[in-house]
């Protein structure tokens, strides 16, 4: 990659970093930019950005998981879920806490035990709101049932 290509990618990566939706029609075409640019292989560059896109944004539906998760999911475990529980502690929202269920239906073990405690801690917390909450608190229930069974 030369010069000018690190320069445009790293000004790309600002923008997702920073971005805000607003809920208008320049953040659907933001979003369909967005997955259009996303590199095929992963590029650890693009990690936190991403993750600060879908921390910083609570109220978007980014897909059902949409192409965010599914690049973020391309990474290895070690790599992307320390981030997922970063950004999760720092800016918890229902698309992260669906993330982790997602994560959380793939591993068992220690691995489980610790995406349980994230939610644990997460449904404790005072300042997460209501909607958050029940999120929450309903993965948690799914995850512990599941074990039960």
């Amino acid at each position: 990659m030369n010069k000018e290509e690190l320069k445009e990618k790293q000004k790309y990566l600002d923008l997702i970093s920073h971005y805000q939706f607003e809920k208008t029609d320049e953040d659907e075409e933001f979003l369909y930019y967005l997955e259009e640019l996303l590199p095929e292989e992963v590029d650890t560059d693009y990690l936190e950005p991403l993750f600060s896109l879908l921390g910083n944004n609570p109220d978007i539906n980014f897909g059902s998981p949409g192409n965010i998760v599914h690049y973020l999911e391309k990474f290895e475990e070690d790599i992307y879920i320390p981030l997922l529980y970063k950004t999760l502690d720092e800016h918890p929202t229902q698309h992260l806490v669906w993330m982790l269920n997602r994560y959380l239906n793939a591993v068992e073990g220690e691995k489980w035990e610790e995406g349980i405690i994230c939610l644990r801690k997460l449904s404790a917390r005072s300042e997460v709101n209501s909607p958050l909450k029940e999120v929450v608190d309903h993965f948690l229930a799914y995850q512990t049932e599941e074990q039960l069974n």
